[in-house]
């Protein structure tokens, strides 16, 4: 019992205290002094990665506390049908939740794999791959007649 607790110690504070930031984003964007700009098209992406990003943890948290919660409702069910199955639901719809969460990710994949972008690193850089093929259609087909967009 105390090996399993010293364990459970250990996999805490490494977890708490010796964790990795992934997927940082560099947004700065220079509203004052001498490389002072308006934003370009590329800099949305930045606060729509780090509202992803925390929807991804959101996302995370919520499925863990959902399948705890279904589990719960398993012991304390007592053989209940009618609990059975209402747990069952539980973990369906953590599940579902999930199913979404990933195909978003799916169709950011099919989106990058149309645009021939394959050298991304996290779904901030792949954002902004994507931004980038954007603004270089329009900047190319500005001789064409097509629409034109000046770089700011």
């Amino acid at each position: 019992m105390f090996n399993k607790k010293l364990i459970s110690l250990i996999i805490l504070i490494t977890t708490l205290f010796f964790y990795k930031a992934a997927f940082a984003l560099d947004c700065d964007i220079p509203v004052t002094g001498e490389n002072a700009a308006a934003p370009n098209i590329t800099q949305i992406v930045c606060p729509f990665a780090r509202i992803l990003n925390l929807m991804i943890l959101i996302v995370g948290a919520v499925f863990v506390i959902m399948g705890l919660y279904g589990a719960i409702k398993i012991a304390t069910s007592w053989g209940d049908p009618k609990g059975l199955q209402l747990s069952q639901q539980t973990w369906t719809h953590a599940i579902a939740g999930l199913a979404i969460v990933l195909g978003f990710f799916a169709i950011i994949l099919i989106i990058l794999n149309i645009l021939g972008i394959t050298d991304y690193q996290s779904p901030g850089d792949a954002f902004e791959k994507i931004m980038e093929e954007i603004k270089k259609f329009f900047t190319e087909t500005s001789g064409t007649g097509g629409p034109v967009i000046t770089n700011p």
